[in-house]
């Protein structure tokens, strides 16, 4: 239970094995994982090469897309 917040945690999804990466790919500098939980997806940004990366997690790493910003991102919100 999250004491925090009153609810109970999903179980934890291991999504790949020990010792290797989920998504092999070449980043310059890869932060700002972020988690939305409406469309199960995680995305983050690589602030070097100015790109954004989006990933279905329900599809896998094939799903992966990403984006060109021609500008450095350091990070991603929700929007509500």
């Amino acid at each position: 239970m999250d004491s925090d917040r009153g609810r109970s945690l999903p179980p934890v999804q291991y999504l790949s094995k020990a010792g290797q990466p989920y998504i092999e790919m070449k980043c310059g500098l890869g932060e700002a994982p972020f988690y939305e939980t409406s469309t199960h997806s995680l995305r983050f940004v690589d602030i070097v090469n100015e790109k954004l990366h989006i990933v279905d997690l329900a599809k896998g790493p094939s799903s992966l897309k990403s984006y060109d910003l021609g500008t450095s991102v350091r990070f991603t919100c929700l929007h509500i």
